[in-house]
């Protein structure tokens, strides 16, 4: 994910728009061909049916969950298309419980949720990502509609986090080795927490170098949590079914990064549209509705305008955009300040994970 800008950017200096989603097919190939070769065979010797029932029931749970929780602040929460997504989001999620709990193959042993360590790696996952596509979001709009960088230029600045990220992942088993996974966790958590203060802390003037600190200290912060809390999820299940926590792993990922856009992107987005339209008060309906509906948005009518009202605009719907980026990141490090403080409870002494249901 943290690659993602920098190799985008690249691309899109050389090709067309749709090049940054055809370049994952020869990744995929090359990974599928290799899987075959290299990946031992682990499969479960129990053979157990597809849960399709499941895989509907917590698919549409989520996806109504997430719709509810990103159109609320832009629309109102008391729409009744807002209301309608929170509760059937809700509703179909403790639907896909109660059927995991009564049939035969479940697609997810609701059991393995008993082990402290496991719910404790799932969890710290879910906030990282949680953190990780809000700052990734937040700073590819500011690098390059703020300050006006190009695509290649911000993903530059942005690989900071990749490569801090990286570095932190692999030092991780040692580091742990030495201090316990639940300490190296819990400072790892608070590191992204401060991670997104500095990133709350960029004015519209923020100079790379800063931005480029940010990222680091983010990444350092999320390197050390991945790693150990993966572990804690894998060692949380039986070895036949490495499959099932490697998906918990890769679902958390996914949906705690979903979340964090839904919840932080709409409150920037929200916030960002409240301030505009108060500075525009009087200005034609219009180019208000398209200023206050994205910074881009903005832009474009600001270089249609030109002169010293477009200039205006570009300080009024960039400073908008920063004040509502402040807001959600500041929010965003609440709510991961929150959970380490948690976890620092929930979370065993040693962090050991006792034996996992089915392991006997």
């Amino acid at each position: 994910a943290g690659l993602g800008p920098l190799v985008g950017g690249a691309l899109l200096e050389v090709l067309w728009y749709g090049s940054v989603f055809l370049v994952s097919l020869p990744v995929v190939v090359a990974a599928l061909v290799a899987g075959h070769f290299v990946v031992p065979e682990s499969s479960d010797p129990d053979a157990p049916k597809v849960d399709a029932r499941g895989a509907v029931l917590s698919t549409l749970g989520i996806v109504a969950l997430v719709y509810g929780i990103q159109t609320g602040p832009a629309d109102g929460w008391l729409e009744w298309y807002v209301l309608g997504g929170l509760v059937c989001g809700v509703l179909l999620l403790l639907a896909f419980v109660r059927y995991e709990r009564s049939t035969e193959h479940p697609l997810l042993n609701i059991d393995f949720f008993k082990e402290r360590a496991f719910n404790s790696g799932a969890i710290a996952i879910s906030m990282v990502f949680f953190a990780l596509f809000a700052i990734l979001f937040f700073s590819t709009q500011f690098l390059q509609t703020v300050q006006g960088l190009t695509a290649l230029e911000a993903g530059l600045v942005t690989a900071a986090l990749a490569f801090a990220a990286g570095a932190a992942s692999s030092a991780a088993p040692r580091v742990v080795a030495r201090l316990g996974a639940r300490d190296v966790v819990l400072a790892g958590m608070a590191t992204v927490a401060v991670g997104l203060v500095f990133a709350g802390l960029w004015p519209a003037d923020a100079t790379s170098a800063f931005v480029i600190l940010t990222g680091v200290v983010f990444g350092l912060g999320a390197g050390f949590v991945i790693a150990p809390a993966t572990s804690a999820i894998m060692d949380g299940v039986p070895e036949q079914q490495a499959g099932v926590g490697s998906s918990v792993s890769s679902v958390t990922r996914q949906v705690g990064g979903a979340i964090g856009i839904a919840i932080l992107a709409s409150i920037q987005a929200s916030q960002y549209t409240d301030r505009v339209k108060q500075q525009l008060t009087g200005a034609p309906s219009g180019p208000v509705e398209v200023a206050s509906d994205s910074v881009a948005g903005a832009h474009r009518i600001a270089s249609e305008l030109g002169g010293a009202k477009g200039l205006q605009l570009v300080d009024v719907a960039n400073a908008a955009f920063v004040e509502g980026m402040h807001l959600a990141l500041f929010i965003g490090a609440g709510l991961v300040a929150i959970t380490t403080v948690f976890l620092a409870w929930y979370m065993s002494p040693d962090a050991e994970t006792p034996e996992a249901p089915g392991s006997a």
